[in-house]
């Protein structure tokens, strides 16, 4: 097979996406996808694969709705290098998408992945050394471009990570969401296009999402919800003529004739 010719061909294809693809013809085109490179499912992190790889890649992002003006290749990051792909709304940076373009990245997971949500930590043990290295560098990019989350890949595993953790937590204590491996038959193509298609970013679902999924309640509200269970203020009829006399007063002393009182009465 003449591969000039193919990855031409794959360019070319990837260009008559269009961007208000439904769901459901965005779908097809992901079983186009898995069909066309099955035969390479075991190897697209190998280095001989680099090129295969990001044309996967690629294809998935169009799939999703970005368009390639949209999807910046090797946007360059002043501390960090270049970026793989950033990808944008508006001129925004939405999405940092590491994809390791040369050389050999992370490969499967040793581990079997049968959920959607894990820590960072989780799946740095999950998957072999390189995926340490990855996730490092996608946390400069987002670092340096105040991007907040992360999309690994390496062709074949797709998985999202917050990369700028909240007060009090680490990057590795964060839960992301595993999409799973596009040649699998488990893979979870509707929540990928739930979080990560552009009309998705353009909606914050994956911000909201992450968030939630993330949220750690403050101790006074742990506190009241699971303790105090139902709150109720003590009130008797008195209150009532204070509520009247305050209103009275304070919508009285900010007349232009009352400016002695006003500043009698401000507090510092």
């Amino acid at each position: 097979m003449n591969i000039e010719i193919s990855v031409t061909d794959q360019k070319f294809s990837i260009l008559l996406l269009g961007l208000n693809m439904s769901r459901e013809k965005a779908f097809e085109k992901f079983k186009e996808v898995q069909e066309r490179y099955i035969a390479r499912k075991d190897t697209l992190f190998e280095a001989n694969e680099a090129e295969c790889r990001l044309l996967v890649i690629d294809e998935i992002l169009n799939i999703l709705g970005w368009n390639k003006e949209e999807f910046t290749p090797e946007a360059y990051c002043r501390t960090a290098g270049y970026a793989d792909y950033i990808l944008s709304t508006e001129r925004t940076p939405r999405l940092v998408v590491e994809a390791k373009k040369i050389g050999v990245t992370f490969g499967l997971p040793k581990n079997s992945l049968t959920l959607n949500e894990y820590t960072v930590a989780y799946l740095k043990k999950a998957f072999n050394k390189k995926i340490s290295e990855v996730l490092d560098q996608a946390q400069r990019y987002c670092v340096e471009k105040a991007v907040q989350y992360a999309l690994i890949t390496n062709g074949a595993e797709w998985f999202v990570c917050p990369m700028l953790p909240k007060a009090g937590k680490t990057t590795d204590s964060m839960k992301g969401v595993y999409f799973g491996n596009i040649f699998g038959d488990e893979f979870s193509f509707d929540l990928m296009y739930n979080l990560i298609s552009r009309e998705s970013t353009e909606k914050n679902n994956l911000d909201s999402y992450l968030s939630e999924l993330n949220h750690v309640p403050s101790e006074v509200c742990y506190m009241l919800k699971d303790h105090v269970h139902d709150f109720i203020w003590d009130s008797n009829k008195d209150n009532q003529w204070i509520d009247d006399f305050y209103e009275n007063f304070f919508s009285q002393i900010t007349e232009k004739n009352q400016r002695k009182m006003l500043e009698h009465c401000f507090c510092q």
